[in-house]
C-alpha cells in the first residue's frame, strides 16, 4: 500500500485484515473507522478460501463494443448507450468508450474481458454477478453508483477467474479517480489506482476485496460495506411423531436478521443422517415419499417445504444444503425430529355395544394407524392401566354418570396384566356398560422396572441402536345402545291374547308406553341381535332395568316411535294392519317419572284399524350411533268390531230415464237387479279385512227382508219377504279390495204379484239384519238410536209365528206397481176401406181402479208377438184381408214399438175391396209370454182377463161391416153386434 490509501470499516475499530503479508507505507495509518485512523490488524489466517474457479475460455462470441455491438430491437440506441441482457451473447471483450455507458440488467453474466474507457459508466437495474477474466476502468469511470459516487441499492459481484492479459498485470483494476460499488473477488491481482491530483479526488471502492495481491496506490480507498449475509434455516429443528405420520419441515433463506430472502432460488438437498434405510422425504403431505433419505429440490423464492417420514421408531438427525449463484453453499443447522410407535389400537373401535351385554377386545401394539401390521417384538405378559372412563355424550363427569363401564369385570380404576404374542392380545378385555351414550376408557402400559427412576411414564429411552422404547397407551372408544324398548301400560297379558279375549274395538284409541331396556342373558345374540330382529316382548319387560343416559339433554339425538304396522298374530293368514294416531318423540320427551325405572315415553291415542291380535312393534326412527337399535314387538288383541256397515242397491227395471215422473219404478213379477254388501267395521267406519277368517264364534249370521211401511223411523209395517224372489247369500270372505264381506248379488230379482190387484208401494224398504250374533253381540248402528256417522236406517221385520221381531239395516228401497197391458178393437160400418187404429194401453191399479201409466216409457209392443185370430172374412185369400203393422214417427212400418206415457197403437190396413164388398172381424193378441228379440217376455203385463190367475194375454177385436148374430153372417144394420158381445 502505498501513499494515503486507507481500508475504512465504518463504526469499527478493530477489524482484521485477511492476506499472508502485508507491506505498509511507514508512519501512515491505512485503517480507519472514519472517526480515526489506526493502524491496521493483520490476520493472515482471517482470508476466505479460494474456490479455484478457472478461467473462462471455449467459444465465447469474439465481439468488440461499440464497433461491431449487435443493434437489439426494436430500433437503434441512442448514441454511447449500451442495454445487454441474459439473453445476449456471452462476449469475449466489452469495451465501453469513453463517456459511453452499459446497462445490465439483472442476472448472471459471463465476460471474457471488460474495459471502461474514460468517464464511462456502467449501471445495473437489480443485482448483477459478473464473471470475467479481467476487469479495468480508465480514469474517472463509475460502475454501480450514482451521480454522486455513493453505491446504489443493488449489489454488483465481480469474479475475476483469470490472470491479466495485457502488460500492467492486474487481473482487476480501478482507474483513478474512479468510483466503484462491487464486491471483487480475483484469482490474481487487483490494484486502485489513486488519484492523478492532490486535490479531494480518489479511486474509491465500495464493498470489500479477496484477491492473490492487492495494491493500492495513493490517494485510495476501501470503503467497507457488509455483503448480504446467508443462512439456511429449519423450521422446527424438533419435532415428534408416530411412525405413520409425516413431520412438515420448511428451509428459509435468510438474511442474519432472520428475514426470508424473496429474491434467492436454488438447490436444496435435504439429508438424513441416520436411519438411511428407513427415512426419506415426500414434496407434499401425502405424496410419495421416495428416493431414500437425501432428496434434492429447487428451493424457490427463499423457502420450501419438506415432509420427513421414518417407518422406524427412533430420533432422524436430518440436515441440508442449499447452492445459488448469490449465496454460494449454505448448510443448515441439524434437526433432531423424532419417530414414535403409535400405542395401542383397539379392535373393534368403536367397540359397539348393547347395553348390559358384555363384548371382548382385542389390543394391538402398533407402529401407527397407517401400517395394520402389529408391532412383532412386542411380546409377553405386559402390566396395563385400566384408567377411569371418559364420558363424551352425555358429557358427565366421571362421579356423576349413572353407570360405570367394567373391564374384565372391576369397575374403575385397576392395574391388569395382559399377555402379548406378536403384538396381539386377542380378546384381551371384557367390557360391558349397562348404560347408553359415547365414552371412552384410558389403557396405558405401565411402567416397565428399567424405567422406575423416570420422572414421567411416557419418558423415552434410548437404546444403542439410537432405537427408542415407548410406553404405549390409547383410548377404548365405546359406543353403546338399549337393547330394545318394551312396550309397556294398560295391555292385556300373553295369555288373554293366546285365548282371543277381547281386548277394545278396533279403531278405538289406547295408549302404550316405551321404555329403553338392556339386554339379558338368554336375549338375542350374533347376527340377529347386530342385525336388528325383532325381540319378541314379554311384559315382564317393563320391570328390566333402563338406561337413563338414552334421555339425557346431552346424549345422542334419537327419535323414538311406533312401527305403523301393526303385525297380524291372529286370525292366521290374516292382514297386517295400519297404527294411527303416532307422534314420534325426541329422546327427552319423556313423562319424567322422578323413578328412572317409571320413566316412558308415552304414546297416547292410537288405534288399530283391523280385528284380530296384533304384534306393535316399538322401535327407533333412525340408526343409534350406527347401529340398529332392535324393535321390540309385544302382542296386543283381540280388537273386535265396533259394528257392521252394508251398502246395497236396487236398479228399477223402469229406469229413472225411462220414467216420465224420473224416479224409476218396477211392476210386481218384472225382475230387476239388486245387491247389498254387509261389512265389518272399526270404530272411524274402516271395514275390516280379517273378519271372514275368524272362526264360526267370531262371525254373525244375517237374514234379508222386504217390508211395506206403515210408519217410519224405524220402518215398521207389512212383510212382503215371502214374495221376494232372489238369489242366496253368499258366507264370510274376502272381497276383490280385500276387506271382509258377506253379499248378496242378484240380477234377476222379483217381487211376486199378490192375489188381487194392489196399489202401488211407494216405497218398499230392503234390509237385512243379524239372526245370529257373533262372540261380541255386534250389529248395526241405527240412526234412530245415534244419529252419528256410518248408522243405519232400521227397519222391522214383525213378529212371525215362533220368530221374534228383529231389527236391521235399510240397504234400499224402491217403487213398485201392480200394471197390466190392455188393448182396444174398432167397428167401422161406413168406409170398409178406410185405415182404422187399435189402440194399447199400460195401466196401473190405483187401490181403486185401473189408469193409464203414464210414466211408462219403457214397455214395447211388437207385431213379431202379434197373433190374429181371423173370425169371419169375406175372402178366402190371407193377402186380401185386413193387415196390422206399426209405424213410427217417421211413417215408417217397423215391427217394434215403445209406449210413450204408457200409450201406443197399431195400425190396421183395411181389408181389400176388389168390387165386391170384402168384410172382416179379427181378434188380435200380444202374447207376452214371448221375448221381443232380446228382450225378456213382457209376463208381468198379463193380467185375468178370462180366469182368476193374472197369466192372459190383452187382446182387441176389429171389425170392418156389420154383424148378424150368433151364425156370424153380417148384415147391415147391426150396428156394434159382435159374437163376444163386446
Amino acid at each position: 500500500m502505498t501513499g494515503y490509501g486507507q481500508l475504512i470499516y465504518p463504526g469499527k475499530r478493530d477489524f482484521e485484515v485477511g492476506f499472508s503479508e502485508f507491506q505498509w507505507r511507514w508512519g501512515f495509518l491505512h485503517c480507519s473507522d472514519l472517526t480515526d485512523s489506526f493502524e491496521c490488524n493483520e490476520a493472515p489466517g482471517f482470508r476466505v478460501p479460494d474456490p479455484n474457479l478457472p478461467p473462462l475460455s471455449g467459444e465465447l462470441d469474439n465481439i468488440s463494443l461499440p464497433d461491431d455491438w449487435p443493434q437489439p430491437w426494436p430500433g437503434d440506441w441512442p448514441s454511447n448507450t449500451y442495454y445487454v441482457s441474459q439473453s445476449d451473447p456471452s462476449f469475449k471483450i466489452v469495451r465501453i468508450p469513453q463517456n459511453g455507458v452499459l446497462y445490465l440488467e439483472s442476472g448472471t453474466y459471463y465476460f471474457g474481458h471488460v474495459e471502461l474507457g474514460q468517464y464511462a459508466r456502467i449501471h445495473i437495474s437489480g443485482d448483477v454477478e459478473l464473471h470475467v477474466n479481467s476487469f479495468k476502468t480508465a480514469n474517472n469511470a463509475k460502475v454501480n453508483v450514482d451521480d454522486n459516487g455513493l453505491p446504489t441499492d443493488h449489489k454488483l459481484v465481480i469474479w475475476s477467474r483469470g490472470t491479466d492479459a495485457s502488460a500492467a498485470g492486474y487481473a482487476v483494476q480501478l482507474g483513478a479517480d474512479s468510483d466503484t460499488s462491487a464486491f471483487i473477488y480475483s484469482s490474481d491481482t487487483v490494484k486502485l489506482a489513486g488519484s492523478l491530483s492532490a486535490g479531494d479526488d480518489i479511486t474509491r471502492l465500495w464493498g470489500g476485496v479477496t484477491a492473490k495481491l492487492l495494491s493500492m496506490a495513493d490517494q485510495s480507498e476501501i470503503v467497507y460495506t457488509e455483503p448480504d449475509s446467508y443462512e439456511l434455516r429449519l423450521s422446527p429443528t424438533q419435532s415428534q411423531s408416530d411412525t405413520c405420520s409425516r413431520i412438515p419441515i420448511t428451509f428459509n433463506v435468510t438474511n442474519d436478521k432472520g428475514e426470508v430472502l424473496r429474491n434467492i432460488s436454488g438447490d436444496l438437498t435435504a439429508k438424513a443422517l441416520n436411519f438411511r434405510d428407513t427415512a426419506c422425504w415426500a414434496t407434499s403431505e401425502n405424496g410419495v415419499c421416495s428416493n431414500g433419505p437425501d432428496k434434492t429440490v429447487v428451493l424457490r423464492s427463499g423457502s420450501t417445504r419438506l415432509w420427513l417420514q421414518n417407518k422406524a421408531i427412533g430420533t432422524v438427525n436430518a440436515e441440508a444444503t442449499f447452492t445459488s449463484n448469490e449465496t454460494g453453499e449454505l448448510k443448515s443447522e441439524q434437526g433432531n425430529y423424532t419417530f414414535t410407535a403409535g400405542g395401542f389400537r383397539f379392535s373393534p373401535s368403536p367397540l359397539k355395544m348393547v347395553a348390559g351385554k358384555p363384548e371382548k377386545l382385542t389390543i394391538e401394539a402398533i407402529y401407527g394407524d397407517c401400517d395394520p401390521t402389529p408391532i412383532p417384538e412386542y411380546e409377553g405378559r405386559k402390566q396395563l392401566s385400566v384408567g377411569n372412563a371418559s364420558y363424551q355424550q352425555p358429557n358427565y363427569t366421571s362421579t356423576g354418570a349413572p353407570h360405570k363401564p367394567s373391564v374384565n369385570g372391576t369397575v374403575g380404576e385397576q392395574t391388569i396384566e395382559v399377555e402379548f404374542s406378536k403384538g396381539v392380545a386377542t380378546d384381551a378385555l371384557t367390557l360391558n356398560y349397562s348404560d347408553a351414550g359415547v365414552l371412552s376408557i384410558p389403557i396405558s402400559e405401565v411402567q416397565s422396572a428399567n424405567a422406575a427412576g423416570s420422572d414421567s411414564a411416557t419418558e423415552v429411552e434410548e437404546d444403542s441402536n439410537g432405537v427408542e422404547s415407548r410406553q404405549l397407551n390409547g383410548d377404548v372408544s365405546l359406543h353403546a345402545r338399549p337393547y330394545t324398548f318394551a312396550v309397556c301400560g294398560s295391555l292385556p297379558s300373553l295369555s288373554d291374547v293366546s285365548n282371543q279375549k277381547a281386548f277394545i274395538k278396533a279403531g278405538d284409541p289406547f295408549t302404550v308406553t316405551l321404555k329403553p331396556v338392556v339386554w339379558q342373558s338368554g336375549d338375542l345374540t350374533g347376527a340377529a341381535l347386530t342385525n336388528g330382529s325383532v325381540v319378541s316382548l314379554k311384559p315382564n319387560f317393563c320391570n328390566r332395568s333402563p338406561t337413563p343416559s338414552f334421555w339425557h339433554q346431552k346424549a345422542p339425538d334419537a327419535t323414538v316411535t311406533l312401527d305403523e304396522t301393526a303385525y297380524v298374530v291372529t286370525p292366521v293368514d290374516g292382514s297386517n294392519a295400519a297404527i294411527t294416531g303416532i307422534v314420534p318423540l325426541t329422546h327427552t320427551e319423556t313423562n319424567n317419572a322422578g323413578d328412572v325405572n317409571n320413566v316412558r315415553y308415552r304414546f297416547a291415542d292410537i288405534s288399530v284399524d283391523e280385528v284380530g291380535a296384533f304384534g306393535v312393534r316399538s322401535k327407533l326412527a333412525a340408526n343409534y350411533l350406527d347401529m340398529t337399535v332392535n324393535p321390540g314387538e309385544r302382542p296386543l288383541g283381540r280388537l273386535y268390531p265396533s259394528h257392521f256397515s252394508v251398502s246395497g242397491s236396487l236398479t228399477s227395471a223402469i229406469t229413472a230415464s225411462e220414467d216420465s215422473g224420473g224416479d224409476g219404478f218396477t211392476y210386481l213379477n218384472q225382475p230387476f237387479d239388486g245387491q247389498y254388501t254387509i261389512y265389518a267395521m272399526t270404530a272411524n267406519n274402516r271395514a275390516v279385512k280379517n273378519y271372514h277368517l275368524l272362526g264360526d264364534a267370531y262371525k254373525a249370521e244375517f237374514e234379508d227382508w222386504v217390508i211395506n211401511p206403515t210408519s217410519t223411523n224405524p220402518v215398521v209395517g207389512q212383510d212382503l219377504s215371502e214374495r221376494w224372489v232372489r238369489a242366496g247369500k253368499t258366507g264370510w270372505k274376502a272381497g276383490s279390495d280385500g276387506t271382509s264381506q258377506l253379499s248378496l248379488n242378484s240380477e234377476r230379482m222379483i217381487l211376486e204379484k199378490g192375489n188381487a190387484p194392489e196399489r202401488p208401494f211407494d216405497p218398499l224398504h230392503f234390509a237385512v239384519g243379524v239372526i245370529k250374533d257373533d262372540i261380541d253381540n255386534t250389529g248395526f248402528i241405527y240412526c234412530d238410536v245415534q244419529n252419528v256417522a256410518g248408522c243405519e236406517t232400521k227397519v222391522v221385520r214383525p213378529v212371525s209365528g215362533d220368530r221374534p221381531s228383529i231389527d236391521g239395516a235399510e240397504f234400499s228401497s224402491g217403487e213398485f206397481m201392480f200394471g197390466r197391458m190392455r188393448m182396444e178393437g174398432f167397428t167401422e160400418t161406413q168406409d170398409l176401406s178406410r185405415e182404422q187404429k187399435m189402440p194399447v194401453v199400460v195401466e196401473v191399479f190405483n187401490g181403486q181402479r185401473f189408469f193409464t201409466n203414464t210414466r211408462d216409457n219403457a214397455s214395447e209392443i211388437s207385431t213379431d208377438i202379434g197373433e190374429k185370430e181371423v173370425l169371419f172374412s169375406s175372402t178366402s185369400e190371407e193377402a186380401n184381408r185386413a193387415q196390422i203393422f206399426l209405424r213410427d214417427s217417421a211413417n215408417h212400418t217397423i215391427t217394434k214399438k215403445t209406449v210413450e206415457n204408457g200409450r201406443s197403437e197399431f195400425v190396421v190396413k183395411a181389408p181389400v175391396q176388389n168390387g165386391n164388398l170384402n168384410r172382416e172381424q179379427f181378434r188380435y193378441w200380444q202374447r207376452l209370454d214371448r221375448a221381443i228379440g232380446s228382450a225378456a217376455p213382457q209376463a208381468w203385463l198379463q193380467h185375468n182377463w178370462q180366469g182368476t190367475q193374472f197369466d192372459d194375454d190383452p187382446s182387441a177385436i176389429g171389425t170392418f161391416g156389420f154383424y148378424r148374430g150368433s151364425d156370424r153372417v153380417i148384415y147391415k144394420g147391426e150396428k156394434n153386434i159382435t159374437l163376444t158381445g163386446e
